[in-house]
């Protein structure tokens, strides 16, 4: 390592002079210098004396020990223990082992470990332990969660022995030969990914996932730690680290390996009853987990901008909880989905969340998925990006899931579509909207010269043409273009699996809802018809998929905006009513 530079001696003939020359760090500075100052203050615990020194070194970022102790504060990274904090620890440890779980907590970012508890109230000469003591005696209630505090189950390691994982894949009948040429360990500031045990000669088959260890529990986010995410905020980059490029070519890889091979041994195949392709040993995935995941992903993004913190942590939650249906089901759209769901929170700015997900999703395959699987290595490494470069990273492995589609089932695929659409919407759309809207109509026009007239694919590229005007703004064009959409499921009904009729509809109604909002700012006429189609959406979803579905509380609150917008406080008040039982009913069924 090479020293730090020297500071030039200041030349100042006072003490004023000499503080005048000093270039203190300003409000950028501290945003951009935030990812170092955390590395080396909070993840390498460094003393707050070394941190300033370390800073001004080799930086030349110039800050006094009352401003970082400022700063601190305001970042939530204080790391002085508060009693509020050990007694909850204290309590919760003792609780969860008498529910036989192990339990890890981090504080303001990072993990306290049981022994530094004992010692704070050893250093109390346990009077702390005493209070407590006392006052639990009154409380039959459960310990609330401080708002610095976190905790979930340590993840289980993953065995060592590859035996016992050898032994368990060739136990499969449906076997996919994969291969995974690193045998390095790609190491992170906050995740190791382990490369697959697998070599060139291994078989890799589809084998069952395991279940979620007993007592395995989510690590939720505080909802102060909610109310600290702004959708708008400035994200500074970590320095570069050059295994970073490492990383994306093993994510690349992984990806294009696991689908193209996954098609070609048959582990993905059609159905005729649902005219997609899903897993042969599974069937038709008729949870919709992919779908209620982004949609309660969106819903906590929106509940998150009203500032609706316990709303939101509810139905982050509740994403969270369908991340393992998601992975067992080894389900042809689970790795875009995932994708899809990153390049949003990016997208809209929010780092937090996106890395709840991401580390949670990287919990969960650890804990349900053998090593070799190849969706482990796949959510560990995107788990192990860093922030600032998941976007492109992103960007590129879906367009290698988008070719491995094309090569594999054809350009007209649902499923090619699907991934496809959205990958242009996301890509696309942010860079020229009319380009998009002209690959968008060229695509349905060659589509309806090969496909039969009944075939869904054509409706899934009328409705991104419809969202692609919404983007526009044209709102007398994106209303006719819902309308059509709804005409054409109507006509092509009998002919159709009722779940995509049902899906078709509800984008229709929504789409044609958005629009007419919109149109109702000239023409007050529209406000009927727009409340009429967001209603019909949230009742054809609630009808086939439940009243908890996210995507009923996310029409819900939109519909409730609109009405006390346009005056109708009553029914925005009854709607408001509605909202709070469904909150009510979901935060219980969590």
């Amino acid at each position: 390592m090479d020293p730090p530079s020297p500071v030039p001696e200041p030349k100042p003939e006072s003490a004023t002079a000499e503080a005048a020359q000093v270039k203190w760090a300003g409000a950028r500075d501290w945003e951009k210098m935030k990812p170092l100052i955390k590395q080396l203050y909070v993840d390498e615990d460094k003393t707050l004396k070394d941190v300033t020194a370390i800073m001004a070194e080799k930086y030349n970022f110039r800050a006094t020990k009352k401003m970082y102790a400022s700063r601190f504060t305001k970042w939530g990274w204080d790391k002085n223990k508060k009693e509020e904090d050990m007694v909850f620890i204290l309590q919760k440890t003792a609780e969860r082992a008498r529910e036989g779980k192990k339990t890890t907590f981090v504080v303001r970012g990072r993990v306290i470990s049981e022994q530094e508890v004992r010692k704070y109230f050893a250093r109390k000469g346990g009077r702390s332990s005493q209070k407590w003591k006392a006052e639990r005696k009154m409380l039959s209630y459960r310990p609330v969660t401080p708002p610095n505090v976190s905790y979930r189950t340590p993840s289980p390691i993953p065995p060592d022995d590859e035996q016992d994982d050898d032994e368990r894949l060739r136990a499969s009948s449906e076997a996919v030969t994969l291969k995974f040429e690193s045998t390095d360990v790609i190491s992170t500031h906050s995740r190791t990914v382990s490369p697959a045990v697998y070599t060139s000669n291994s078989t890799l088959s589809a084998v069952e996932p395991t279940a979620i260890p007993a007592g395995y529990t989510l690590s939720y986010v505080s909802v102060k730690e909610l109310q600290r995410i702004q959708s708008h905020a400035e994200i500074s980059p970590e320095p570069a680290r050059p295994q970073i490029y490492r990383i994306s070519e093993e994510l690349f890889h992984s990806v294009k390996s696991y689908h193209d091979a996954s098609f070609q041994n048959r582990i993905w195949v059609y159905s005729t009853q649902s005219k997609d392709y899903c897993n042969a040993a599974r069937g038709v995935d008729r949870s919709r987990a992919h779908g209620r995941f982004l949609d309660a992903c969106g819903t906590s993004i929106e509940l998150i901008k009203q500032q609706k913190f316990a709303d939101a942590r509810s139905m982050l939650s509740q994403a969270c909880e369908l991340i393992p249906t998601m992975l067992r089901s080894g389900n042809p759209r689970s790795v875009s989905a995932f994708m899809e769901n990153y390049m949003r929170l990016v997208r809209e700015n929010f780092p937090e969340v996106t890395n709840i997900i991401r580390n949670h999703t990287s919990d969960m395959v650890t804990a349900i998925l053998p090593r070799g699987h190849p969706l482990y290595k796949i959510c560990n490494l995107m788990a192990a990006l860093d922030y600032s470069d998941l976007e492109e990273a992103i960007t590129q492995a879906w367009r290698c899931i988008n070719e491995a589609f094309v090569r594999n089932i054809g350009q007209f695929a649902e499923t090619t579509l699907h991934s496809y659409l959205t990958y242009l919407r996301f890509v696309q759309r942010s860079i020229d909207p009319l380009a998009e809207e002209a690959i968008l109509r060229k695509l349905l026009a060659d589509s309806e010269k090969v496909l039969n007239e009944s075939d869904p694919a054509s409706l899934i590229i009328r409705f991104k043409i419809g969202t692609n005007l919404r983007e526009q703004k044209r709102w007398a064009q994106c209303e006719i273009e819902a309308l059509e959409l709804l005409d054409r499921v109507r006509e092509l009904a009998p002919f159709m699996e009722d779940v995509i009729v049902f899906q078709n509809l509800v984008q229709g109604y929504g789409l044609a809802a958005y629009a007419e909002y919109e149109l109702a700012k000239e023409d007050p006429a529209k406000q009927d018809l727009a409340e009429r189609n967001m209603i019909d959406a949230a009742d054809v979803v609630a009808g086939r998929w439940g009243r908890t579905d996210p995507h009923v509380m996310r029409k819900k609150m939109t519909l409730e905006g609109w009405l006390r917008e346009w005056g109708k406080v009553e029914k925005a008040d009854a709607l408001r009513v509605e909202i709070e039982q469904l909150t009510e009913e979901i935060r219980r069924n969590d």
